[in-house]
């Protein structure tokens, strides 16, 4: 038995999962293909309109591009794309990995236990009590950075992306010198905001009363 997972783009109606399903389940027999079709979720987002699907088939010589041809051929469907799993790494690459990263953690910490005056004079050091030990700073390296008084102060970012709001709690004092609407003109890129772009500009540059950053975008 065969069961494998498909997303389907469909430019139609809610009203017409349905009817998708049906044409599915009556197409694949139809060219011979011993399968039974099931939902998974169905998407109905303005941005993208499809369905996820359960194929069930009962012969494992069933090729998955016979599957996609057979359910891209239905009235109205605009793509299909087998869903793939990906598997884990093995436990020696997984047990490799934890130590690389038990092994970055240790140097981060024995090197801020140097004494001894900075290398350079005029950056001024962050106190003990206020490094920086969350993994994903020191494994990339913004722990050191941070440690070293870089807080982004002067850096220009540009945010290619959707609009996005300053009221947010922590966009708040974010300063913006130059925004454009490239879809629909103009410079007001709050009329139409959607979450990614608040959510962009809050990763790279945001400054309110409770942050400590001070990046231009």
């Amino acid at each position: 038995m065969k069961v494998a997972e498909y997303g389907a783009v469909l430019p139609m109606q809610r009203k017409d999962t349905e009817s998708l399903m049906r044409a599915a389940a009556v197409s694949l027999p139809s060219v011979g293909l011993d399968c039974t079709v099931s939902r998974r979720y169905v998407f109905n987002h303005w941005s993208f309109r499809g369905v996820s699907l359960n194929v069930d088939c009962n012969k494992d010589i069933i090729s998955t591009q016979s599957i996609v041809s057979t359910l891209e051929s239905i009235e109205g469907v605009g793509k299909v794309w087998p869903i793939t799993t990906e598997k884990l790494h093995s436990d020696s690459l997984k047990r490799k990995g934890a130590s690389e990263a038990k092994l970055r953690r240790r140097r981060y910490e024995q090197d801020n236990q140097i004494k001894g005056p900075p290398l350079n004079n005029n950056i001024n050091h962050r106190s003990e009590a206020d490094s920086d030990t969350l993994s994903t700073h020191i494994d990339t390296g913004v722990a050191r950075l941070r440690a070293e008084n870089i807080t982004g102060a002067g850096i220009r970012n540009a945010v290619l992306d959707g609009g996005f709001h300053l009221t947010v709690s922590g966009l708040s004092l974010t300063s913006i010198d130059y925004t454009h609407d490239v879809t629909n003109g103009g410079d007001d890129v709050q009329d139409e905001c959607w979450y990614h772009g608040t959510h962009v500009l809050g990763i790279i540059g945001a400054k309110g009363n409770e942050v400590e950053h001070n990046i231009i975008v």
